[in-house]
């Protein structure tokens, strides 16, 4: 009897546990240049229930690895797929991205020959005295403008757009293909700038109507309305790119998917840093966005998101260590299936992270001096489910997560929630069956309000230590109490949230569905446990 009592689970306490397998997740920088290209590849695969043991990449020219983030070389220009298998103990995963990997010829090869046919290399230069539509658009003999560019340029084709101001809109006129798209990029070493000072045959910089279109580079500046406008498109990528001064940073709509932007900056906007909305159209979706930011709306009083994803029934993004700041509401999420890795959201005037859709993950996100919440799971009339974990939210001016309706489901796992400044964990309604969490860090400025529950039901930190917030919601067996900011973290005064030196975070964590590495990338654990929070302690 004692042995079949010892394996049962206690499903009043804590729930059984179900078995969820993996789902592979990655990302490459860079993804594109001249052969040999070597090229990082980065997992982010989330483990499920138990931890990924095998890694196996194929890189779509014959090559295959099973380290977890390899390094590969290719040595011939190409349009290459790349995949990536993950397998734990509950099961197995597979994600394949077509045409991920560009690798272009050498400098000059091909240049400005056969116009129209593809797989050429064309120049811009409207500085340059001798630049003419009606030469052939090599090095020597550029093109003068964008519109004629564009025209010309098909599949395969590279048009380079040396340094200056454009005082033109650069709009999309055809189509490239799998694994010869259409690109256009800053030439080496300069940066050019689309202004659209003094410009009125449009509002927006770049607009993009097809697919299949690369946009690498550009600075881009001084529009009424998007600097970036993605309509209808698919198989996009924008990289490197820095868009201010603009009402709009970078939007996606009606329909685009399978759209990738890459370490761009976007700043001193009106609205928006980056947005995908169906705006009366189809839904966006499979969309991956890595290592942007978005900061400075010139009126953060206003509505202004740093990220947003909104509205109807989009779907599947990735949002991966990108940053938001000086806004209104760093991320507002309102598409579905979507995850965020590694993100920061600080300093804005509302909150961090609005979440409004169903499966919503957050995994080693974090967030600090927020003023109204780090997290609002935000309620718009459909049940969903938002997933933390190992996140770490400190010093909000009001709630550290707010959960708004009952209708919407919180799992809240690993992470820690300081230094509110009124309550750590609202639920707006008056219940918690909506709520699952275990091996959290609760700390409050003044200990009283860890957690209420529609405002009557108040837990402090002595009752999470007692174990009567166990007791009340069935949840948090193993949640930590603690009183002491500076004892969790190395300066909470100058929002430094790596782990202090014996904080009660460290080993505390539980390594269900936990992140194998941390918020900079180190592995997971670094000692007997996974740690609470996003930063994985290394000084031991």
């Amino acid at each position: 009897m004692g042995l079949t009592l010892a394996v049962l689970c206690v499903v009043w306490l804590t729930g059984c546990p179900k078995k969820e397998g993996p789902a592979a997740l990655f990302f490459a920088t860079p993804r594109t240049g001249p052969a040999p290209l070597s090229v990082t590849f980065t997992d982010q695969s989330l483990p499920g229930t138990s931890s990924i043991t095998q890694w196996s990449w194929t890189f779509g020219d014959g090559a295959t690895s099973t380290v977890r983030h390899p390094v590969h070389v290719y040595a011939v220009p190409g349009h290459y797929d790349v995949s990536l298998t993950v397998v734990t103990d509950d099961g197995q995963d597979a994600r394949t991205e077509p045409d991920y990997i560009e690798v272009t010829a050498g400098e000059g090869e091909g240049e400005g020959e056969g116009e129209g046919e593809g797989e050429n290399v064309y120049y811009v230069d409207p500085e340059n005295a001798a630049a003419s539509d009606n030469n052939p658009g090599t090095l020597a003999q550029p093109w003068a403008t964008l519109g004629h560019a564009t025209g010309v340029a098909a599949a395969g084709d590279t048009v380079y757009l040396r340094g200056g101001t454009y005082a033109e809109q650069l709009i999309t006129q055809q189509d490239g293909a799998a694994g010869t798209p259409i690109t256009f990029a800053a030439y080496p070493g300069e940066t050019p700038l689309i202004d659209g000072s003094g410009v009125e045959t449009g509002n927006n910089g770049v607009i993009v109507l097809n697919a299949h279109i690369a946009v690498e580079g550009i600075a881009i500046r001084n529009w009424n309305d998007n600097a970036i406008w993605a309509e209808g498109a698919s198989y996009l990528t924008i990289a490197d790119c820095e868009v201010y001064d603009v009402g709009y940073g970078v939007g996606f709509s009606d329909g685009s998917h399978d759209f990738t932007v890459e370490r761009v900056l976007a700043h001193h906007f009106d609205l928006y840093g980056f947005d995908a909305s169906p705006s009366g159209g189809d839904p966006c979706y499979n969309g991956v966005f890595n290592a942007c930011t978005a900061h400075t709306g010139r009126d953060p009083q206003q509505n202004v998101d740093g990220f947003a994803l909104g509205h109807g029934t989009q779907h599947d993004f990735q949002i991966n260590r990108c940053v938001a700041y000086g806004v209104f509401d760093g991320f507002d999420i309102s598409a579905g299936e979507t995850v965020l890795n590694g993100c920061l959201a600080y300093d804005c005037s509302n909150g961090g992270f609005k979440l409004w859709q169903d499966n919503v993950r957050l995994v080693n996100c974090m967030g600090y001096a927020n003023l109204v919440a780090h997290v609002e799971l935000d309620w718009d009339g459909d049940p969903g489910t938002v997933t933390l974990l190992n996140c770490t939210f400190f010093d909000s001016g009001s709630f550290g997560i707010w959960v708004e309706n009952a209708g919407d489901s919180l799992r809240l796992y690993n992470c820690i929630l300081a230094g509110s400044g009124n309550i750590g964990l609202a639920f707006e309604q008056r219940s918690v069956a909506n709520y699952q969490g275990d091996n959290n860090l609760f700390h409050d400025e003044d200990g009283a309000r860890a957690v209420t529950v529609g405002y009557e039901d108040e837990f402090s930190l002595a009752d999470l230590t007692a174990g009567t917030w166990t007791t009340y919601s069935g949840q948090d067996a193993h949640a930590i109490a603690e009183a002491s900011a500076a004892n969790i973290f190395v300066d909470p005064a100058g929002y430094d949230m790596h782990l202090a030196a014996g904080s009660p975070a460290i080993d505390a964590g539980a390594s269900a569905d936990a992140p194998q590495d941390d918020f900079e990338g180190n592995t997971r654990p670094q000692g007997a446990a996974i740690d609470i929070g996003a930063y994985e302690e290394t000084a031991r």
